[in-house]
């Protein structure tokens, strides 16, 4: 299963690697710590 961010709901299920929002904490989200190491987006400015 590939990420989906194309919608709330498709965000909530995550990935095959699993959760990638923690509702409430965003210090603690997977998505969260990618935008903020500059990992993403991939390409281009975030």
């Amino acid at each position: 299963m590939e990420l989906d961010l194309t919608s709330y709901d498709a965000l909530m299920v995550g990935s095959e690697f699993g959760s990638i929002v923690e509702p409430g904490n965003a210090e603690d989200s997977v998505l969260w710590m990618m935008i903020e190491l500059g990992d993403m987006p991939q390409e281009g400015e975030p």
